[in-house]
């Protein structure tokens, strides 16, 4: 399943990576590559190793967490809200006791960070010329950053109101 852009992968969908990697390798070696059947175990064991460990999606995620928590950690904010427009509960506790709340404010912490590295890019740039390749990448990540700042704030809106609803009902 998917969460935010980002895909959740059961051990079969790995098998079937791994063929499609090793089938593509010896449709576009025919002809091309001649390999003993050692020397294709070889390459099948290191594109089969390859579609079973690639970069994870989620770099942490803590036992019992919700899919709001998830979307927090990843910084998917919009995914966040609309989980709670949907109903979603956000006070659910994972195994160490975060709920999102707890999540959010170490997203904060994440976001916070990579915009001072921004400004330290800035500052760096004030002292020497920079290509506008390297501006370009400052600008990118900058408004990347802002961005999810907004969207953050946007979940926070949302947060509030349910805990709201949650009160008076």
């Amino acid at each position: 399943f998917s969460l935010g852009g980002y895909g959740f992968y059961a051990q079969s969908q790995f098998n079937t990576q791994a063929a499609i990697l090793i089938e593509s390798e010896r449709d576009t070696a025919v002809g091309m590559q001649f390999l003993s059947n050692a020397e294709w175990e070889i390459v099948n064991e290191r594109l089969s190793n390859l579609a079973q460990h690639g970069t994870p999606k989620v770099h942490t995620a803590i036992a019992g967490d919700s899919l709001i928590s998830l979307a927090i950690r990843e910084s998917a904010f919009r995914v966040a809200r609309r989980l709670i427009e949907l109903g979603a509960d956000p006070l659910v506790e994972n195994e160490d006791g975060l709920d999102a709340y707890e999540v959010l404010k170490g997203q904060y912490g994440v976001l916070t960070v990579a915009l001072g590295k921004v400004n330290e890019m800035r500052a760096e740039g004030s002292t020497r010329v920079l290509k506008p390749s390297e501006i370009n990448v400052i600008d990118e990540k900058e408004s990347f950053t802002l961005g999810k700042l907004e969207d953050q704030m946007s979940f926070v809106l949302e947060f509030k109101e349910t805990m709201k609803q949650r009160i008076t009902s």
